[in-house]
């Protein structure tokens, strides 16, 4: 618990069940490793590598990873409740079932993610792009999304309830059955 593994190398490491709780992961690279139901909860640090890693369960619960690589990386069912992930790479992640709630992923780039039945309850993500990115049946209610970009994306029943939606673009996205009660759409493009 909160180790210094500032630059530590642990790509292609198994690590399935390890305990980082609060460790500092600056710059650290876990690209490929294998740690399922890994614990990285409090853990900090700017430009951590997780590229193409096993993460599935693992929790990363009020992390401060501003700029952290989760491209392709296989996160379903993670727990990053009030997480703190700035700028994060999303690209091509799997998220299916994950808890996002309050997660702050402003600027986040998600393009292509899988985020079906994600929790996204009050997440702060504006400014973030989330084109072609699959988000059927998850939870963006109460969400900060201003800016947000979803072109192309599958929102098949989404709930967007109560979200901040200004000025965000839904281009050739699919909301098919999605809810949006009470939803703040002010400036936001929904073009076909």
């Amino acid at each position: 618990n909160g180790a210094l593994l500032q630059g530590a190398d642990f790509s292609g490491a198994a690590l399935a069940g390890a305990d980082l709780t609060g460790a500092d992961l600056t710059n650290a690279d876990f690209s490929g490793c294998s740690a399922a139901n890994a614990v990285f909860a409090a853990a900090k640090g700017a430009g951590a590598l997780f590229p193409g890693a096993l993460l599935e369960g693992a929790s990363f619960e009020k992390a401060q990873l501003p700029g952290v690589d989760f491209a392709r990386a296989r996160l379903k069912g993670a727990k990053m409740a009030g997480a703190v992930l700035p700028k994060a790479v999303l690209t091509g992640a799997v998220l299916e079932g994950a808890d996002l709630k309050e997660a702050d992923l402003s600027g986040a780039a998600g393009t292509g993610a899988d985020l079906r039945k994600a929790l996204l309850i009050k997440a702060v993500a504006p400014a973030s792009i989330w084109e072609k990115a699959t988000l059927d049946g998850a939870d963006l209610s109460g969400a900060k999304l201003a800016k947000a970009m979803f072109g192309g994306a599958s929102m098949k029943q989404v709930n967007l309830s109560a979200a901040e939606l200004q000025g965000a673009m839904f281009p050739k996205a699919s909301l098919q059955l999605a809810k949006a009660l009470r939803i703040n759409a002010f400036e936001a493009s929904f073009e076909k």
